[in-house]
């Protein structure tokens, strides 16, 4: 409806400036025996905005004399100039006014062409509002001067058939929330949820195909900011596969495809948070998502379940850092499930040999390593889905000791948790109080193992990334103790406790220089912020000011942390 008249006013009274009823036809156009034609009224959040782009007559009402400024105040805003010949202000204008622009002003937008990009932009919104919230996919915002594309394609044929072939070919998804069939799986999939192009579902498949993109280049260059950077992102492999990764070969049978789709999608991600530049970045990570699925649903590719279990971490981490924690969630409970499917996180040890006898405590054989360091992050509380295990160099002994060190910290806060949250009766507490003292137990030897180790390491500078490995280590470790320790009562031996395990926090964390940091892990943030929250109830009671001083010590794993996450690209900020 046009500002300053109460009907709609068709063309031709428009034209001919007089009263128009805005019936079809009007009365004017009735008696002519002629058909009306309404233009549709484009409303001012529907107009693209072209800074600089204006009539000599919008122009010329912007600038008012100042005594005419409380007139303004008090009257409806003024729209702006929609850069049509002739313009919206100038075609409903009273007077006899010739809509004129500048000589430099070559962006006026022919009427034609702007009614079809508010007709683009309305069909598009209408059918994107199924979604009550942003997608972790956005789709790029088009030029309003470039002719809208058709709608994203899709994944090839293969994929059409639908839950009857995920349910055949990947049997572990049918159970991957709690015995959930295949259908409602996939329809509650993080992968899924709230997507505008719905890239992951089954019934989708056939209306998608994949666009044709020269990627080649990019993605060498995301599977290179992938690896790296692995030792933040928490995956494990063998020098083969990492081998194959650099490559992009999957033809070996070394590598499977998801695997290496879900790289270059985060190495995509790694590139966007290092401010690199890399043409339709979106798109291209838009493509890799689909082809993540379509290697899911492949019936030509073997199942993977170790495979799989990588790819449900980095996606969940992936979805972390994109802000969307429910999709991380959901991927945790889904990564966790393939665990207890294939019994990956299964400890075995193979029988060792006389001259390993000393060594048979903490060195399991190669697939275990593997696995508990794969189900380290996935076994950690759903509510801390930033908790992640890095792997800061090749030696198998570093990364199971960080695993185990993990394994304790979750178990400790998950004892803390279930003391406060869980109505015991007698036969359970006495269950509980075996349990705690237990890991009690494992996490004093833990300890104790990890200082002889590091006492060791000081004679042997060579060994730096292995030394500042199993300092993170230390601090999970002492993290688990102060867990352990919450459910006490505030006695003075118990807070003088509590006082020595975070001094021993501060003094490790004080060896850290910026130069360290990129042998460290994200999951160091968190146990620094839990640490954080402990010296200011410690401040708030003002009981251990006098022993030590806590604000310093605040400040100092302030400072640190701040220094981790401008270093580390993928910690979470705290």
């Amino acid at each position: 409806m046009n500002a300053k008249l109460k009907t709609p006013t068709c063309s031709r009274c428009k034209s001919r400036k007089i009263r128009c009823n805005g019936k079809s036809p009007c009365f004017s156009c009735s008696k002519l025996s002629r058909w009306c034609e309404y233009e549709r009224d484009v409303t001012e959040s529907e107009l693209p905005l072209r800074r600089g782009v204006a009539c000599f007559e919008c122009r010329r009402k912007k600038k008012v004399p100042a005594f005419s400024l409380l007139m303004i105040a008090i009257s409806p805003r003024r729209k702006r100039c929609n850069g049509e010949l002739p313009c919206q202000t100038c075609s409903v204008g009273r007077g006899e006014v010739h809509c004129a622009y500048p000589d430099g002003d070559t962006a006026i937008v022919p009427p034609g062409e702007l009614q079809a990009i508010v007709v683009h932009r309305t069909t598009t919104s209408s059918s994107l509002s199924v979604s009550g919230q942003l997608s972790a996919f956005q789709v790029p915002v088009l030029p309003p001067t470039v002719t809208p594309p058709a709608s994203f394609a899709s994944l090839p044929d293969r994929g059409s058939n639908g839950d009857d072939d995920l349910h055949h070919h990947h049997p572990w998804l049918s159970e991957a929330v709690h015995g959930l069939n295949a259908a409602t799986i996939m329809s509650r999939s993080p992968l899924l949820a709230e997507s505008p192009l719905e890239l992951f579902g089954p019934h989708s498949l056939s209306a998608l195909s994949l666009r044709p993109l020269d990627t080649t280049y990019h993605a060498n260059t995301s599977r290179t900011l992938f690896l790296n950077h692995r030792i933040q992102l928490g995956i494990c492999v063998l020098e083969s596969t990492a081998k194959a990764l650099s490559e992009g070969l999957t033809d070996a049978g070394s590598l499977h495809p998801v695997l290496l789709h879900t790289t270059q999608l985060l190495g995509s991600m790694l590139a966007r948070r290092l401010q690199y530049t890399i043409p339709r970045q979106r798109e291209l990570e838009e493509e890799q998502t689909r082809r993540i699925l379509n290697s899911f649903n492949d019936p030509d590719v073997k199942p993977c379940p170790v495979g799989y279990l990588q790819t449900c971490t980095l996606l969940s981490m992936y979805f972390c850092t994109q802000g969307d924690i429910v999709r991380a969630r959901e991927m945790l409970v889904m990564g966790n499930t393939i665990v207890l499917k294939y019994n990956i996180d299964a400890m075995t040890i193979d029988p060792p040999s006389s001259s390993d006898a000393t060594r048979d405590e903490f060195k399991p054989n190669p697939e275990t390593q593997r696995g508990v360091a794969q189900a380290a992050p996935l076994a950690a509380p759903l509510s801390r889905p930033d908790i992640l295990i890095s792997r800061p160099n090749p030696s198998s002994e570093i990364n199971f000791l960080r695993a185990k060190s993990a394994f304790l910290l979750i178990e400790a806060q998950l004892l803390a948790t279930r003391w406060y949250r869980q109505q015991m009766d007698e036969q359970v507490a006495e269950q509980w109080q075996r349990s705690y003292w237990n890991t009690m137990d494992a996490l004093q030897a833990h300890h104790s193992f990890l200082n002889l180790t590091l006492t060791k390491l000081i004679f042997n500078p060579d060994l730096k990334a292995v030394r500042l490995s199993l300092k993170v280590c230390t601090v999970m470790v002492l993290i688990a103790r102060l867990a352990l320790l919450s459910p006490f009562r505030e006695q003075l031996d118990i807070r003088l406790k509590k006082c020595e395990s975070m001094t021993e926090i501060i003094n490790i964390s004080k060896s850290f220089s910026e130069e360290d940091c990129r042998y460290l892990d994200p999951l160091l943030s968190v146990c620094w912020t839990a640490t954080i929250e402990m010296l200011e109830q410690c401040i708030a009671r003002g009981s251990e000011v006098a022993l030590y001083d806590l604000p310093a010590m605040v400040e100092i794993i302030r400072q640190q942390n701040e220094t981790l996450e401008r270093v580390l690209p993928v910690t979470v900020a705290h």
